[in-house]
């Protein structure tokens, strides 16, 4: 609803709005809607970019109303009932045949002939009644999601009545909506000094007012400038309504979500808990809300990597989203995915895919096949389908998803930038490098375009372009992307905020496929540090700096701390993903190496096998990284003159890359040379010139 409230007091009038309307008739009124503002998005003669922004925010309003249609119907109730009141206020100004028709349509849940009185008293009453009149027509016009409209009428009611603090504060949501941010900032200030006059610094009118401005504030970016605001409505609300009162949930909420943003999971953790106890205690075990915190609070533990923790509060949620809404409602699915996220997480791929696809088929049946969180759908189980190497099918999830999104929203959406980035992380995988890059720039163009130059979804976009460029040997073209990405990010999140320790590690990459291993090992260890701090020593992003530092070590011949960094690795990721994740076959796999280097061939090959059979287990038999497991294994076998062992698993690796990634990927190179070294040993010379000549071609050709 409005952050305005009611000015005019009304008259104790107790009145039931809306009981002819029934919840069924309500969503399909917001389903049609949401088809006429896609209808109008879709017209190539609209030109004007701020209205297709404002049409694609109200799109994603009638979306967000469909999710949860209770609350949205008791809203709209809520708004009309306002009208109803102030319309009964009015009555002396206006015929009392029209007076009762608009009221009784607004029982209806109609609101039509009474924006046509308010339009007339707007016209010719006076300042104050003018300005109320004015109000409420942008109540009536944002209930419909006629956000253009509302920000209008609520200008105008500030204009004529500039003393009136709630007049402002909508006026200044309105603004906020529409993304007039310059303009909310003044608003939402001159509404909250106000309220502290009148009110006194501590009532509860005061803290609704520093929540208002504190949003617009983290909308912004501006942490720091969030932050007080958050905490000091907090403590208005504590001491006014007590501790344990819905709307101090709210700001538990509110203020837990901008330390997560800010990677403060510790501070954010027990304010999410607060939230959660509060409206258990208020609203009921079961309650939608209650549903909400229990997900926000498992979306943070599985960002921690507390993945044991965060499954009963998903699997909790999802139960009372199906209890409350049914098992068939967009939400349910929208949790469905997130439980199916927490299972890729963790590697169990066979838990996670009927998650997604139930997920799919609920939105597809409830929103329709060409619904933008269809879009979402598709592509997580794209992503799960890439993680498991079924390329085949992961693409034409990628591509029905990305054309869903540039239908819906437009060829310039934030969103259609993330389909793009998926498809193009799709042929990167495959080596198909140069559709990547097209996709990949198109993406980065619509962040900078839509977001700004300074936004971390345009420094996620310029790490996937540097990271295409590494994988392709262009480290000169990906070094100033992957600095200008850290340095956004370290701008936009701080030094110490774990998207930081990303940037920094891949950077480091960089500089290790190099050579230049004095340059990685600071990065590495600053990115190491950050996670520690941020995440935990028992983190599985933690997990993955230590083995990268202890790749660094293997080359620089320091064995013994290559060993004793990997060896901590492994048993991280035993401790947080189980002893059966493609990450722990990934550590066995590199401590073999280090046997290998030193001769101990015994010890070498059982964590070969194992790492074999991990990858075997998690991916299928047809996985390239099943193919890399085979190739070392062969590797082994080959060094110590098993040569009759070793050829068969080079065979079966290079059927598994050819059919998986196609003849002439660069993953072939290796494989192809270490076959044909066997092939020279046996003396099947010939044999081994043409192995030769054909990693000579994928060379030339990449």
């Amino acid at each position: 609803m409005l952050a305005g409230r009611d000015i005019i007091q009304n008259t104790g009038n107790n009145v039931n709005i809306i009981t002819g309307i029934t919840l069924e008739q309500y969503e399909a009124g917001l389903k049609r809607q949401e088809q006429e503002t896609r209808a109008e998005l879709a017209q190539e003669r609209i030109a004007d970019k701020n209205k297709i922004a404002l049409l694609k925010k109200e799109l994603t309003k009638v979306q967000a109303k469909l999710k949860n249609p209770v609350d949205a119907l008791e809203e709209s109730k809520n708004i009309l009932a306002q009208a109803y009141r102030t319309l009964d206020i009015l009555r002396q100004e206006l015929p009392l045949n029209q007076l009762e028709q608009a009221q009784q349509d607004l029982v209806k849940g109609r609101s039509g002939d009474a924006e046509k009185l308010f339009q007339k008293v707007r016209s010719y009453g006076g300042k104050k009644i003018s300005a109320e009149a004015a109000y409420q027509l942008a109540q009536l016009a944002y209930g419909r999601i006629d956000y253009s409209t509302a920000y209008q009428y609520s200008k105008e009611a500030a204009e004529l009545q500039s003393d009136n603090p709630f007049y402002l504060d909508t006026a200044g949501f309105m603004a906020y909506t529409v993304g007039r941010y310059s303009e909310a900032e003044p608003l939402y200030k001159r509404s909250l000094a106000i309220l502290e006059k009148v009110f006194g610094p501590n009532h509860p009118e005061v803290a609704q007012s520093l929540n208002d401005l504190a949003a617009l504030y983290q909308t912004q970016g501006a942490y720091a400038q969030a932050e007080p605001l958050y905490k000091r409505s907090l403590a208005i609300r504590e001491k006014a309504l007590g501790p344990t009162h819905p709307e101090v949930a709210q700001s538990l909420n509110g203020l837990a979500a901008l330390y997560q943003t800010q990677g403060a999971y510790a501070q954010a953790e027990p304010l999410y808990k607060r939230s959660l106890a509060i409206r258990e205690k208020n609203l009921g075990p079961d309650h939608p809300e209650v549903a909400a915190s229990l997900n926000n609070l498992a979306l943070l533990y599985q960002t921690q990597g507390a993945y044991a923790q965060a499954e009963p509060l998903y699997k909790r949620a999802l139960a009372i989203w199906e209890k409350t809404l049914g098992p068939n409602h967009p939400a349910v699915a929208e949790s469905l995915n997130n439980l199916a996220a927490l299972y890729k997480s963790q590697g169990t791929y066979a838990q996670a895919e009927p998650l997604y696809k139930r997920s799919l088929a609920i939105q597809e049946k409830a929103l329709g096949h060409d619904h933008p969180d269809v879009a979402i759908s598709l592509n997580l189980l794209a992503e799960l389908y890439r993680a498991q190497g079924a390329y085949a099918k992961a693409e034409p999830l990628d591509k029905r998803s990305l054309a869903i999104r540039e239908k819906a929203l437009g060829p310039d959406h934030p969103d259609v930038a993330q389909s793009l980035n998926d498809l193009a992380a799709l042929y990167q995988t495959q080596g198909a490098y140069a559709q990547a890059e097209q996709l990949y720039k198109r993406s980065l163009a619509i962040r900078e375009k839509t977001l700004g130059p300074d936004h971390p979804e345009v420094a996620a976009s310029l790490n996937n372009l540097a990271e295409l460029y590494r994988t392709q040997g262009a480290y000169a073209r990906a070094e100033p992307l992957y600095k200008r990405s850290l340095a956004i990010q370290e701008k936009a999140l701080g030094h110490d905020h774990p998207d930081v320790a990303m940037s920094l590690n891949n950077l480091a990459v960089l500089y290790y496929a190099q050579g230049a291993y004095a340059k990685a090992e600071p990065l590495y260890k600053r990115s190491l540090a950050i996670r520690e701090k941020a995440l935990g020593l028992d983190h599985p992003d933690v997990a993955t700096s230590l083995n990268n530092i202890a790749l660094l070590y293997q080359k620089q011949g320091a064995y013994f701390q290559a060993q004793q960094f990997f060896r901590r690795s492994l048993a991280i990721w035993k401790k947080t993903l189980g002893h059966d994740h493609p990450n722990v076959a990934v550590s066995l796999s590199n401590i073999a190496d280090l046997y290998l280097i030193y001769g101990a061939y015994a010890q070498a090959e059982p964590l070969y096998k194992r790492s074999l059979a991990i990858r075997e287990k998690a991916l299928g038999p047809d996985h390239p990284d099943v193919a890399q497991s085979l190739n070392n294994l062969a590797l082994l076998y080959a060094t110590q003159g098993a040569y009759v062992k070793a050829e068969p698993l080079y065979k079966r690796s290079l059927t598994i890359l050819e059919k998986t990634l196609g003849p002439y990927h660069p993953a072939m190179v290796q494989s192809l040379l270490n076959y044909a070294a066997l092939l020279r040993k046996l003396d099947r010379v010939v044999e081994a010139e043409a192995v030769e000549t054909s990693a000579k071609v994928i060379q030339v050709t990449h």
